[in-house]
């Protein structure tokens, strides 16, 4: 066998160099007419057996269940095509698959080594740790046949759609082109973190990254750029990968999902799918709104591990009480391509305006809530106007519709008419309130006396979704008085 002929072409070259030594009458193997049978043995087949045990070593590395099995040795590849399971192998992904050959399979080791250096860039993993870093997969249409031939052994855990241990996936194949990429994508993160951080994150935060990072979008139909941890423009782009809807139907339902309720996440919790969309929208909350990502991508190349939502809530404590209500509000109108940079709210304490007086202010049609700097007293009366013109998108992104703070009647979002001026207070002392909860919001138009039943700094905004807020131009003028009485 190789093994046996490899050991004999060593000893024959060791002997010949040996001897050449002491007896140059014994030509050389590199001499012009010695270059033969021996020296082409060794390159040919001594070379390939080093390579073999080479990957001999490195297959129960990637999981102790390979140990024994050399799953990547040249004779177990043959083994496995001959039952129809192929190796597709990348940088950093070595893919075994009984999918037929085809572009959207082929490529995916290729997906995978354009992902790996992001999910390093997430967590500060310096190159030089993760440049050989590798993972094996199986992708499954026929588990039974991964099974019988010992790539899927009856010591791992079922599973739903896909799972990892160690350095080594496993996952079923999937219906759409995007979701089998997500779901390898997904394993890969949790293979990645299981890898570099000594001990496992609480659930919410494994599966929340996991998400985060294998929800991704390739920027041109061939091998070009790829982007991970990408919040979703369009369903078009993600197709069947569901996490808004999830998010939406609970909130409809009547359940949503404050922080520490989704912090709690227990080991088992993600049986169902419904814990996927509330971790990865979590996630993809903090990772993307410009006043809390800082300390959420700090967190998670530092604090990655056991021992994270301890450093959570410390990091967050003296934000705490913004940091949900604005959760709350964006799961409440969590949407497509939702602009995380414009609904973000800058808090600021607004001033008390002495009686008789007014004061003057602009809201911008292209943000979400905003402070007028105005601070109103409960009971007191002011007389609250608004003038302008700005423009909305439309149905279309060519139609542009004109507004005024009074709003358009035959379009509504939420419940009221789209554009129409709103306000909300919110109070200077920290009284766990759900800030823009429908029931605090009042609806000023045009024009609106208000005498509020709580005091506290005044914010507008017109109403529209966070996801058309890019396209809005203009501004309106906002004059508040304060009554005499």
């Amino acid at each position: 066998n190789e093994v046996t002929i490899g050991i004999a072409c060593l000893r024959t070259f060791c002997y010949l160099i040996f001897n050449r030594m002491r007896n140059r009458n014994i030509p050389s193997p590199f001499d012009r007419n010695f270059f033969g049978i021996p020296t082409i043995l060794l390159v040919v087949v001594t070379v390939p057996l080093l390579n073999l045990q080479a990957e001999d070593q490195l297959a129960g590395s990637f999981h102790p269940i390979f140990a024994q099995t050399n799953i990547l040795a040249s004779h177990q590849i043959k083994r496995y095509q001959k039952v129809g399971v192929r190796l597709l192998r990348g940088k950093h992904l070595l893919l075994f698959t009984d999918l037929p050959p085809g572009k959207e399979v082929d490529r995916l080791p290729l997906i995978f080594d354009k992902a790996v250096p992001q999910w390093a860039a997430a967590f500060d993993i310096a190159r030089q740790d993760w440049e050989k870093w590798q993972m094996v997969g199986c992708l499954m249409r026929d588990p039974e046949r991964f099974r019988q031939i010992g790539l899927f052994p009856d010591e791992i855990r079922r599973f739903r759609s896909g799972y990892s241990q160690d350095r080594v996936l496993w996952m079923f194949d999937q219906a759409s082109d995007y979701y089998r990429r997500h779901l390898l994508l997904h394993e890969g993160v949790h293979g990645f973190m299981a890898t570099f951080f000594e001990s496992p994150s609480p659930p919410w935060h494994a599966e929340g990254m996991a998400e985060l990072l294998a929800t991704h979008y390739c920027h041109d139909a061939t091998e070009g750029d790829m982007e991970v941890g990408y919040f979703p423009r369009g369903k078009k782009h993600v197709p069947m990968l569901g996490r808004i809807r999830i998010v939406r139907d609970e909130v409809a339902q009547g359940r949503p999902m404050n922080l520490m309720q989704i912090l709690s996440y227990g080991g088992e919790a993600h049986n169902s799918n419904v814990p996927y969309g509330w971790c990865w929208a979590l996630a993809a909350f903090l990772n993307g709104h410009p006043v809390y990502q800082d300390q959420f991508r700090a967190l998670n190349q530092s604090a990655t591990g056991s021992n994270f939502n301890e450093a959570f809530l410390e990091a967050y404590t003296d934000e705490w009480q913004n940091l949900e209500s604005e959760w709350l509000l964006f799961i409440r109108e969590i949407d497509y391509a939702y602009a995380l940079n414009r609904a973000a709210i800058q808090y600021r304490k607004g001033k008390l305006i002495a009686r008789g007086m007014d004061v003057t202010t602009s809201i911008s049609a292209e943000s979400g809530w905003q402070t007028t700097g105005v601070f109103l007293r409960a009971g007191e009366t002011y007389r609250i106007r608004a003038t302008g013109i700005f423009t909305m998108r439309g149905n279309s992104p060519n139609e542009i519709w004109p507004s005024d703070p009074g709003g358009i009647t035959l379009h509504y979002y939420k419940g009221h008419p789209l554009g129409i001026l709103q306000a909300v207070l919110i109070p200077d002392e920290k009284n766990n309130t759900d800030y823009f909860n429908a029931s605090r919001v009042e609806l000023i138009g045009r024009e609106q006396q208000w005498t509020p039943d709580q005091s506290g700094t005044l914010y507008m905004r017109i109403n529209n979704c966070a996801s058309r807020l890019p396209d809005n131009e203009g501004e309106i003028s906002v004059h508040i008085k304060r009554s005499n009485r």
